[in-house]
């Protein structure tokens, strides 16, 4: 009950008495507070409507105002207000009151009919109830509007049905009496299909056992509750099947419904679902483990490859956390690679050692991309580890490939400039002595001089002409080394006599530097090997020692044995030898001088071929040097000839060699092209007593040979038309005498198949040039003893 309120009436009435009385009778109203306004016609009503609502209206009908005049009032005020206070007719007339009902343009509750001869407590009870009810009446429609702005305003289905029974009280039906718009667009529906009935506009409801359902609901008055129910109907002109949560209680002789169309969202979750498993399939199929953690790393799934790789249980590596697994050299980068990536970059992206099932660690390519939320915050990662083990082995040694092709490649420029300054060096070399040949024989010829001088000329030419030998002697020696060719005739030596012939041979060399040299021979020892080449290690070792010893230095040669080994060791105090150099001593073609800056001449093949022989002999070689200005230590170790030790009283003589005078008388063809060695020759066998014929060809040989008949033939190989072998050939065809003729080739071709070829044609011996003269007197007198 409303209790002293305040509330506006107008009172419309052209009679000063009669609104008098109506104010006396509302002032005395003891529940309410009325406020009363006074208008003496229509249009003043209006006014003071328009100016504020009023809660009630006394229109006091004279007999002047005609029912069209009130029917237009009251449609005016309707206007104004979407809700129309009431109005109070006070008229006795009894057909005005009943015209006035029936003409209303609104709502006839607002309109009520009072007799003038009513009470005062009438008169104040019936504008009591009427404001009241008017007040009730507006906060139902304000409830109205608000439970239909509610209902219109949600996503969910809602509709009202009442039920449409037959005569005898069975439900037929259900008549649609509300839906609103989510509704409507569910259902393809609109406000014209209200009042029709349910199940002809969707007859789906019978096959569904909705309409079954629905009546359970208005009998019993039990509510509804379906999920996910499948319903198929038309749904305007389409027939499609849907699904829906649906929700129905009693509302009366009916009911109402509340319903939500998920098919859409079923059909999500359905995918979702559906991705989830293909995910699930891809994650486990994988040759890679996955993982999953959260924005701070803790690892919150792992996939099966993760047992397969590690043999620890997923929920371990859940609980211990991965770390555990990485190698511990690894660890503290990988900290610190996560904590400089995990906030801010857009992916991440290392490799690590991981633990695999067999206890060894094994590398892997890992990566992990983030997931972000509306705001751009990580808040989860997802990743893989890969396998890459093998693929890094195989990168290093693609690497390591890499790097020896590079050294090989340079080893291999190296070796090609190497090449280039050997053979300016070897140019240089064979000038060299060539100026000073040539230049002493041009003042031979030109100059007369007296005996120093001429001495001194042909000592020069000598010696340069010596060099030359050893030079070319090298080169052939390496040629032979690097074919394979380079052979040996071993016999029982004993190198104290080779070190001590090596140094005689060398007395002058060693003088002219005034270099103090000291020979120690500790022992004699005997070794199995070639005399020759034994006697060119040594050589080869002192002329080094000399060429780097500055004048006034000192060398020192010793000749050590143990019970296994000699030891032939090499001291010098000369330039000595610079560390980056040290390794490459031995190799071929070099130096540690370039072409143009020498201070020593030769090759630089001195070292390589004493290395080379010394390991044809078994033995080894080594190269010491404290550095350059340090001097140098070269020490040969030979393995002794059935590890045996000489006495001192068991030591052979070297006999030298004597001119013998057997070529007294005898006659000796020389065969040569180039007429110089000719004339050389001729000379010289004609000085031993020698009678001499030569020739410049086979042709000419064979000619002289017929009529001459020689003791000896000397002839040389390389000549034009026919070479020295064809003649040899036919002088062993010519008579059963020829045959045994002795025969020497002496030739410029040195390599053993030159040797082999001449012997097989039929020479006895083969010697190449240069030559000593004694040398080849020796071997001249020795073929013709051995033939007699």
């Amino acid at each position: 009950m409303i209790t002293q309120q305040y509330s506006n009436i107008i009172i419309f009435n052209g009679s000063v008495e009669n609104y008098s009385i109506y104010w006396q009778f509302l002032l005395e109203e003891s529940k309410y507070n009325y406020q009363v306004r006074i208008a003496k016609s229509i249009e003043a009503t209006l006014e003071l409507c328009r100016q504020a609502k009023p809660d009630c209206i006394l229109f006091d009908v004279l007999p002047s105002i005609s029912l069209e005049t009130i029917l237009n009032f009251q449609a005016q005020v309707s206007k104004l207000y979407s809700f129309l206070p009431p109005i109070i007719i006070i008229t006795n007339e009894d057909e005005v009151a009943t015209q006035t009902y029936q003409g209303a343009c609104n709502d006839i509750v607002n309109l009520v009919h009072l007799s003038k001869d009513n009470s005062p407590d009438t008169i104040r009870f019936v504008i009591r109830c009427v404001i009241e009810n008017s007040e009730l009446r507006k906060q139902l429609q304000a409830s109205q509007e608000c439970f239909h702005t509610s209902v219109e305003n949600i996503f969910d289905c809602f509709g009202v049905y009442s039920v449409i029974r037959d005569e005898f009280g069975q439900i037929q039906d259900f008549r649609i009496d509300y839906l609103n718009a989510a509704a409507m667009a569910s259902n393809r529906m609109s406000k014209e299909d209200f009042g029709k009935e349910l199940c002809k506009l969707l007859p789906g409801c019978y096959e569904s056992g909705l309409f079954a359902n629905f009546c359970q609901v208005v009998e019993t008055g039990e509510p509804l509750v379906k999920e996910s129910l499948v319903y198929t109907n038309f749904f305007g002109q389409e027939l499609q099947t849907r699904t829906y949560n649906l929700r129905a209680s009693k509302f009366g002789d009916g009911f109402v419904a509340c319903w939500q169309d998920i098919t859409e969202r079923k059909q999500v979750l359905e995918a979702l679902q559906e991705s989830r498993e293909s995910y699930r399939h891809v994650v486990e199929t994988v040759p890679n483990i996955v993982w999953r953690t959260s924005n701070d790393g803790k690892t919150n799934f792992v996939n099966n490859r993760w047992v397969e790789y590690t043999g620890f249980e997923c929920e371990y590596a859940m609980e211990m956390g991965w770390l555990q697994f990485i190698h511990p050299d690894d660890v503290a980068r990988v900290q610190a690679f996560w904590q400089s990536h995990f906030h801010t970059e857009p992916r991440y992206e290392i490799q690590y050692r991981l633990k695999h099932v067999n206890g060894t660690y094994r590398w892997n390519l890992v990566r992990g991309y983030p997931i972000l939320d509306e705001q751009g915050r990580i808040t989860r990662w997802y990743g893989s580890c890969t396998d890459i083990h093998d693929q890094k082995e195989l990168e290093a040694q693609r690497n390591q490939l890499l790097k020896e092709a590079q050294a090989a490649r340079e080893e291999a420029e190296m070796a090609n400039r190497t090449k280039d300054e050997f053979l300016a060096i070897v140019s240089h070399e064979l000038r060299s002595p060539l100026n000073a040949i040539l230049g002493w024989t041009k003042l031979l010829r030109t100059r007369e001089f007296d005996q120093a001088n001429t001495t001194r000329a042909l000592e020069t030419i000598e010696r340069n002409a010596k060099a030359q030998v050893q030079l070319i002697e090298d080169l052939l020696d390496i040629s032979r080394m690097i074919r394979g060719n380079l052979c040996l005739t071993l016999q029982p030596v004993n190198l104290a006599t080779i070190v001590e012939t090596t140094v005689n041979s060398l007395h002058f060399a060693v003088e002219a530097k005034q270099i103090e040299l000291q020979t120690k021979i500790g022992t004699t020892c005997q070794v199995l090997g070639d005399i020759n080449r034994l006697q060119q290690i040594v050589s080869n070792l002192l002329t080094n020692a000399i060429k780097f010893t500055p004048v006034g230095g000192r060398i020192e040669i010793s000749l050590e044995a143990s019970s296994q080994n000699a030891r032939i060791i090499v001291a010098d105090t000369g330039k000595g030898i610079s560390p980056e150099l040290l390794p490459y001593i031995f190799e071929r073609f070099r130096q540690a001088e370039n072409t143009t800056t020498r201070a020593k001449d030769g090759l630089g093949l001195g070292l390589a071929i004493v290395r080379h022989l010394v390991e044809m002999h078994g033995g080894s070689v080594t190269a010491s040097s404290l550095g350059e200005g340090q001097g140098a230590t070269f020490t040969v170790v030979l393995p002794l000839e059935n590890a045996r030790v000489i006495k001192q009283d068991e030591q052979e003589e070297i006999s030298s060699l004597s001119f013998s005078t057997i070529l007294e008388n005898k006659k000796v063809l020389v065969v040569d092209d180039e007429l110089d060695n000719c004339t050389y020759l001729t000379y010289l066998l004609e000085e031993s007593g020698a009678i001499v014929k030569a020739a410049i060809s086979t042709q000419e040989a064979l000619a002289v040979f017929r009529d001459f008949q020689p003791d000896v033939i000397i002839s040389d190989i390389g000549m034009p038309e026919e070479d020295g072998n064809t003649l040899i050939q036919k002088v062993r065809q010519l008579t059963q005498e020829s045959k045994k003729i002795p025969a020497i080739a002496l030739t410029a071709f040195a390599r053993p198949e030159d040797k082999l070829r001449s012997l097989s044609a039929g020479f006895q011996l083969h010697i190449t040039k240069p030559v000593e003269p004694s040398e080849l007197i020796a071997a001249i007198t020795s073929l013709i003893e051995t033939s007699i």
